[in-house]
């Protein structure tokens, strides 16, 4: 078993932003930088597949492949979020991220990645790129199963 940290950022009296250890849950887990990995975790420890909305989140990783934190990004409509890379790799940055992997769901059960889903992975994986801190994955989760863009050759 594995103590998986779930974080936030907050801003203290100063306005500096600090990272808070929210919650910790325990997991075994197999590999995680495969796609099963991820998924198992994103269902059995967040239960991404049963969520109402549209969640986004963050895996941090360190360099041997392990779970630094997860972070939940943000909450949207039935249909989307919004992400910015400044607020996505200002986390990976505070946590000291080797390499990122994000997850997020498909409320109607749709596996195939939307154009919105294309072009934020790109736009994430250029900030990643410009802070060396490399997009291993991304993940679509749903209750009818998972697919990984990197699979599917957009990583």
């Amino acid at each position: 078993m594995k103590t998986i940290n779930i974080y936030d950022v907050k801003l203290n009296d100063d306005r500096v932003a600090l990272l808070v250890k929210e919650d910790t849950r325990q997991y075994e887990y197999p590999n995680i930088i495969e796609p099963e990995g991820v998924a198992n975790l994103m269902k059995n420890v967040f239960e991404l597949h049963n969520k109402a909305e549209e969640h986004f989140y963050m895996i941090t990783l360190n360099a041997n492949g392990d779970i630094i934190g997860v972070f939940l990004i943000s909450k949207g409509a039935l249909k989307e979020t919004n992400i910015h890379p400044r607020e996505v790799f200002k986390r990976a940055i505070l946590c000291n991220a080797h390499s990122v992997i994000f997850a997020h769901n498909h409320v109607s059960g749709n596996l195939t990645p939307s154009n919105d889903d294309i072009t934020t992975t790109k736009m994430l994986i250029e900030a990643g790129e410009l802070l060396r801190i490399p997009v291993f994955d991304h993940l679509i989760i749903a209750h009818t199963g998972y697919n990984s863009l990197r699979v599917d050759g957009y990583i």
